[in-house]
């Protein structure tokens, strides 16, 4: 009495919590495209500099939500970031205040995707592996790389990776294509500033208005960090779709004027500038699905993007669809 097998493409919070729920019920196997588990939920280090320079923080809302992070909260892996926060508008601070226990917002420690670590443990991972094609194969579905090179056969296929490529990816019997083909995301740049000495800023948190950029951060004021002061910044969705194709020398040379010309920085201090471009970082409008799975071709797709851009979310879709799928996995001889 053999297991079937199911096969998650990407291995961010949503793949992983599909795992998590379904490991004991069948025979997992992810398959990531980067080096570590994360996907936006993730962090770089470089130079003694760190920066969770996707997801720079998360609240829960939903009570499952809550009841899945709190093993992780009491191993030290999720803690509460309160932070000095302010809203700007231009470069004007328009209110001020500090994130408070009574509405907690939370970050993974001592890295953003350390929980995520955790939640992969004995996980069948497989990285940098980017499934390229999948086809049938006698009544199974088979994977293949970039170089047509077979991964392997499966019963079951789920993709955790945003629409536009899980619409790339899943074949085109998958019943959802069509609706999931008009799902528009957006993209942002991250902007990664390291500085010499120490920084002294009147917030750790910013949101910010009417700019081409959006959020400010001192990633090194998060809990348990390390290293140097490291500032994250990213672009606005809207200034990053128009500039899709810009150089990335230009992008990091705009986003650093225009954060000059938001806040005080001390420039002449920079000790590291790095930055990422997140094709696909946020949905553009919220959607009312949780799941879609395709029953009758054993395929299926969730991400954030199927509700709306948190890491939440994430977890209410990967947690949906794995409810809807358990009962289709009865042994078989």
């Amino acid at each position: 009495m053999a297991k079937k097998s199911i096969a998650i493409i990407g291995a961010g919070l949503a793949g992983l919590t599909v795992f998590h729920k379904l490991k004991n019920a069948a025979d997992v196997t992810i398959f990531e495209k980067s080096t570590k588990v994360g996907g936006r939920i993730s962090v770089r280090v470089n130079h003694n500099f760190e920066f969770d320079h996707g997801a720079p923080f998360f609240t829960v809302k939903d009570k499952k939500f809550q009841s899945f992070l709190k093993p992780f909260i009491e191993r030290g892996v999720v803690k509460q970031w309160n932070a000095r926060f302010v809203e700007i508008n231009g470069s004007r601070i328009d209110f001020q205040g500090k994130w408070v226990s009574e509405f907690p917002y939370y970050v993974g420690t001592p890295a953003m995707n350390s929980f995520l670590e955790s939640l992969s443990y004995n996980a069948q991972l497989v990285f940098e592996k980017k499934v390229e094609v999948i086809k049938p194969c006698d009544g199974l579905w088979e994977l293949y790389d970039k170089d047509r090179k077979s991964l392997g056969c499966f019963d079951w296929v789920i993709s955790a990776v945003p629409a536009p490529q899980a619409n790339e990816i899943l074949p085109e019997v998958f019943d959802f294509r069509d609706i999931i083909s008009e799902i528009e995301m957006s993209a942002c740049f991250s902007l990664m500033i390291g500085f010499k000495g120490p920084l002294e800023l009147e917030f750790d948190a910013a949101i910010v208005k009417n700019s081409d950029i959006s959020w400010i951060s001192l990633n090194s004021s998060k809990p348990d960090r390390m290293g140097k002061p490291s500032v994250l910044v990213h672009s606005s969705n809207k200034w990053a779709d128009k500039n899709i194709d810009i150089k990335p020398e230009r992008a990091s040379h705009h986003l650093l004027n225009t954060l000059s010309n938001t806040i005080d920085l001390p420039v002449d201090n920079l000790a590291f500038k790095d930055l990422k471009f997140w094709r696909y970082a946020n949905v553009l409008k919220q959607n009312s699905n949780q799941v879609f799975l395709d029953v009758a071709n054993r395929l299926g797709a969730c991400g954030d993007w199927c509700i709306e851009g948190t890491v939440e979310a994430a977890f209410q879709s990967g947690e949906s669809i794995a409810k809807e799928l358990l009962p289709y996995l009865k042994e078989r001889e």
